[in-house]
């Protein structure tokens, strides 16, 4: 294994002063392999303006790789016989039984709403084909969150989304939505306990994960990774509780809602790309709740709306992507490998065919169908290269 061509390729995406130059102040990068870490790299800064170099352990927005916990405490639920994927969200939550789909003219425009052609099944959460819109700033959410001083509960959350209208009758398209948000509150009523208490108790403390959360202290900014966005064209500083998808202080938000470390968040991804097991030798999944996990889930219609851009020859899985076409995606993964990725640019792999356990993370929006595809690329080509070609 030689990771010097990685290296080179972390380092290149580096900017010091606005965009120029590069896509990210910095990132962490860390390779496990067989539960064994085989990469670690860091590069940048974790804050541009006091030249604080990138460090694994500082804490970062996870955005949409969220979403990988939310799908592993759905698949608990499936194979401890606790939720089924045919059951209607509207047992967990009844608001759902009134939920409504778009009524449009011939140009488009919304004209009124109907009853759905069926309901809202857990499956369509987990496939991301409720119908239900990304529209976490809508007016039912802005009334919600007023009403509640700030707190927006997870599942009062979730019951204001269900007034949202769907775009389409569930199962009829793929669209990303807030279909995973949905699931935690679905998850919190089946088990009876607060998503964020779930998941610690059955993923993050088995796992010894000590710092991933819904809750993290905002006051210990010395804890976090700077956060950055784009604005006018530039790289900004962003304050570090800014996250567009935490709605209140007591939502555990299942699509977004997580803060963690790199060094902390590839416990989860190596148990995975192991089916299931830690490197602690815990188990949270079983081999064939892994594997249910990342099986495509998508008709051919819908597998066509997903597969576009950097998500070319990947189908939707169950909270994931899967590789199910390396000439069309062009890429040295192994077909079967999984994971997903999050707004700021973090990013999972997950091979279980080699135990292979990737987790990237930085804190600036990036330019993912670029990005991603070479970091695959890069990431198997090191696996394979014994020794540098000094040629190229």
């Amino acid at each position: 294994m030689n990771f010097e061509r990685l290296k080179k390729y972390l380092d290149s995406l580096n900017c010091r002063e606005g965009v120029k130059g590069g896509v990210c102040p910095g990132s962490n990068t860390v390779i496990y392999l067989k539960h064994e870490p085989i990469f670690s790299y860091s590069t940048g800064y974790d804050d541009i303006e006091a030249g604080a170099p990138t460090n694994p352990d500082k804490l970062y927005n996870l955005y949409s790789c969220t979403k990988i916990t939310t799908a592993t405490a759905a698949m608990q639920l499936l194979e401890r016989g606790i939720i089924a994927v045919n059951e209607p969200v509207s047992k967990y939550i009844p608001e759902f039984a009134d939920i409504r789909v778009k009524v449009k003219n011939s140009e488009g425009k919304v004209i009124g709403s109907r009853p759905p052609k069926q309901p809202v099944l857990i499956r369509h959460l987990l496939t991301m084909t409720s119908g239900l819109p990304y529209s976490m700033h809508s007016p039912e959410l802005e009334e919600l969150i007023e009403a509640t001083d700030g707190r927006a509960p997870t599942l009062e959350v979730a019951k204001a989304m269900a007034k949202h209208l769907l775009d389409f009758d569930p199962g009829a398209h793929y669209q990303y939505s807030e279909s995973l948000d949905v699931m935690g509150a679905v998850i919190e009523v089946a088990t009876g306990e607060p998503f964020s208490e779930y998941v610690r108790k059955n993923i993050f403390d088995p796992l010894g994960m000590r710092c991933t959360t819904f809750r993290p202290d905002f006051s210990r900014p010395e804890l976090f990774a700077a956060q950055y966005g784009y604005e006018g064209g530039r790289v900004v500083r962003w304050d570090i509780a800014r996250n567009p998808h935490r709605l209140g202080t007591e939502y555990d938000g299942g699509g977004a809602g997580l803060v963690s470390s790199t060094n902390d968040y590839i416990l989860l991804i190596d148990a995975l790309a192991n089916l299931g097991v830690g490197k602690n030798g815990k188990r949270i999944l079983t081999e064939r709740s892994v594997e249910l996990m990342r099986t495509p889930a998508l008709g051919d219609e819908q597998y066509r709306e997903f597969s576009v851009s950097y998500n070319t020859g990947y189908c939707y899985c169950y909270g994931v992507r899967a590789c199910v076409d390396k000439t069309a995606a062009g890429t040295l993964s192994t077909l079967g490998a999984f994971g997903w990725d999050g707004w700021k640019m973090c990013f999972a792999l997950i091979d279980p065919s080699i135990g292979l356990a990737v987790f990237h993370t930085q804190h600036l929006e990036g330019f993912h169908n670029d990005i991603i595809p070479k970091l695959r690329n890069l990431i198997y080509y090191s696996l394979g290269k014994e020794e540098e070609d000094e040629e190229n």
